[in-house]
């Protein structure tokens, strides 16, 4: 528009205060010089401006150090804009058209820019320029050898350019850089703060690589002038040049270290679980040195910037396995010739040299503390106490010592030198992630990231002494207890005098389903200390004094007080734990179990027990034998 046309329209009244600058474009402050915009802008003149209609009323921004007129020119032609206005020292707007085009007095416009020593309009005025030439449509402004090929649609699922690069501050001129060291065709920037890079722009659902109409409206971390993209919006930028670098590759061995490939990676279950800090941009060479020094056999990289360590590979149904795409991101400290893993992947290399220190191992019990293996834990959630007081360096001696002071019954070691104490087991194990070494014995694991290897105190078992009550199954009449000493038929009787009673302990479990045996302490008979049935007839066995057998076992030659040549079974008993009353079986030689009814036959002392298989056949014989209960009853003095 002619300036003659602008001077001869009615001016309106004039504000005489700064204007209030309504930001609605990201970041209000930039402490990068603006780039010089070139020789299209002209200068148009002072305009008059108000809050509300403002005179340019596309995109605006603020910089309270920065601002100059070249400044404002950039910001409005990267978003599409041929009209720029900067007032009040520094502010400034866009637009396409000049709304309300009321020319003021040049010398009305008299503030200095913010950012130099040149005029940024006034108090309620705009220096105003337009940009004469045709200006490239948003998103397809040229970086040197690259060009800008517009808004395009991304996603976190399905990526439109597949290989990100980790940049501070982004700028397009740093990613186009970062990807032009990779050797990619494209490169992407997004979400204000990502850079992307790729050979190829690859298409998915939801019209992932596909042109956007809109979206790409966020401003780049790094330079507040450009547009960095949006939420799942990319702007893409092509290399045409022709002097591309071939990019980088995976190292395929450094030293005594080999490439083993390409594997998963997932951030909640690493299948290197050991991080380390690599200073001065991560390599191959660095990572491997790093893990060696530690007595790490397998070292990995991942991301372009992260190290990995660990004696063994953790596999998960998201991490750990062979893979055949995803390492692609050029390491942060050779960009132009090394890889270094990629998104949740990791360049994995095994050490196959002689050199490194010994494996550690899990130390298998400390005094009376035993391992119990390697259990979960959580930064966030702590499944054990922290305990400070440990001795360092840590051993596994040193926080058990510790914990045991402390009163604790179960001891923690995580990530080589931190302590944690219990009264019990935590509530998730796994045989992953315990491989980081103790950080003052080398030769034994100390846990890992998020891994205890937990040590619990075993208290001594308590052995419970028993004696036999044995009574009528008929009426529940008490008889006796089953004796000490054997009767006449040199068999195991009753008495009823509980201070003639057997004592007997039980080997084996009572709470399993597996039959255990009854051990009596103080036997007559050393060389058979186990009440229990030996052969007899089909029908049914003698209970006298064998030896042991195992669970399962078939007749085996237990001999017996009375017979050296008895097959017996000692291991027929099961325990009710509500009443405490015994049941029997009888292993038959087909390997059946079947079950046994004790009987006594004769009275008091003159009489003998046995194990009925077949009552009908064992009662038409023994018409007087009397059928019974046992009970274990506990001693407890």
């Amino acid at each position: 528009m002619l300036i003659s046309t602008l001077a001869s329209l009615v001016p309106f009244l004039l504000a005489t205060n700064a204007l209030p600058l309504e930001s609605r474009d990201g970041p209000t402050d930039n402490a990068l010089v603006a780039r010089d915009p070139g020789s299209n802008w002209v200068k148009i003149g002072c305009y008059v401006d108000t809050v509300s209609p403002r005179t340019l009323t596309g995109a605006q921004t603020v910089s309270d150090t920065a601002m100059t007129n070249g400044y404002c020119q950039q910001f409005c032609a990267s978003r599409g804009f041929s009209i720029a206005g900067t007032e009040y020292s520094k502010e400034c707007y866009c637009d396409n058209t000049i709304a309300n085009p009321v020319l003021a007095d040049e010398a009305t416009c008299d503030m200095t820019c913010t950012g130099g020593v040149e005029t940024c309009g006034g108090s309620a005025r705009l220096t105003v320029w337009s940009n004469q030439g045709t200006p490239p449509a948003p998103g397809h402004e040229t970086y040197g050898d690259w060009t800008g090929q517009g808004c395009y649609y991304d996603s976190v699922a399905s990526r439109a350019l597949p290989t990100q690069i980790s940049i501070d501050q982004v700028t397009i001129e740093k990613c186009t850089a970062a990807c032009f060291n990779g050797g990619f065709q494209y490169a992407g920037v997004e979400y204000g703060s990502e850079c992307f890079c790729g050979d190829v722009i690859a298409t998915d659902s939801g019209n992932v690589g596909t042109s956007a109409p809109d979206g790409c409206t966020m401003p780049c971390a790094g330079n507040t002038l450009e547009i960095c993209g949006g939420s799942n919006r990319l702007n893409i930028l092509s290399y045409t040049g022709s002097s591309l670098p071939s990019g980088p590759s995976q190292v395929p061995s450094v030293g005594d270290w080999d490439l083993k490939g390409c594997y998963s990676d997932d951030v909640t279950n690493r299948a290197l679980p050991v991080r380390q800090t690599i200073e001065g941009g991560l390599t191959v060479e660095k990572c491997t040195d790093k893990c060696f020094s530690l007595g790490y056999k397998f070292s990995g990289v991942e991301y372009g910037s992260e190290c990995y360590c660990s004696n063994a590979i953790g596999t998960y149904p998201n991490s750990g396995s062979p893979q055949t795409d995803g390492c692609a991101m050029p390491c942060e400290g050779a960009p132009s010739t090394e890889i270094c893993g990629g998104s949740n992947r990791l360049s994995l290399y095994e050490y196959t040299g002689s050199g490194l220190s010994i494996t550690p191992t899990e130390l298998p019990s400390y005094n009376d503390f035993n391992s119990k293996g390697c259990y979960v834990d959580s930064v966030n959630a702590r499944v054990l106490t922290p305990l400070n007081t440990a001795q360092a360096p840590m051993t596994v001696g040193n926080c058990v010592d510790a914990c045991s002071a402390a009163g604790f019954t179960v001891a923690g070691l995580e990530f080589s030198s931190e302590c944690y104490c219990g009264n019990a087991l935590p509530p998730l194990s796994t045989t992953e992630g315990c491989v980081m070494a103790c950080a003052g014995d080398s030769a034994h694991l100390c846990g890992g990231p998020d891994r205890l290897n937990v040590y619990q105190k075993e208290e001594a078992p308590v052995i419970r002494h028993y004696r036999i009550r044995t009574v009528r199954a008929s009426t529940g009449d008490f008889l006796g207890y089953v004796a000490q000493n054997l009767g006449a038929f040199i068999l195991p009787t009753y008495t009823t005098d509980v201070a003639a009673a057997a004592v007997y302990e039980i080997d084996g479990d009572a709470t399993s389903t597996i039959p255990f045996s009854l051990h009596q302490l103080n036997p007559p008979d050393a060389n058979h200390q186990y009440f229990g049935p030996y052969e007899g007839t089909p029908n049914y066995n003698i209970i006298g004094t064998i030896s042991k057998t195992n669970p399962g076992d078939t007749k085996q030659p237990t001999g017996s007080t009375r017979s050296q040549y008895s097959l017996g079974e000692s291991a027929v008993f099961s325990l009710n734990a509500v009443t405490s009353q015994l049941t029997q079986i009888w292993v038959q030689d087909n390997g059946v179990a079947v079950p046994t009814i004790p009987y006594y036959y004769g009275s008091g002392t003159i009489g003998y027990f046995m194990a009925v298989i077949n009552e009908a056949a064992f009662q038409s014989i023994f018409t007087i034998a009397v059928k019974v209960n046992w009970y274990l009853e506990e001693v407890t003095a």
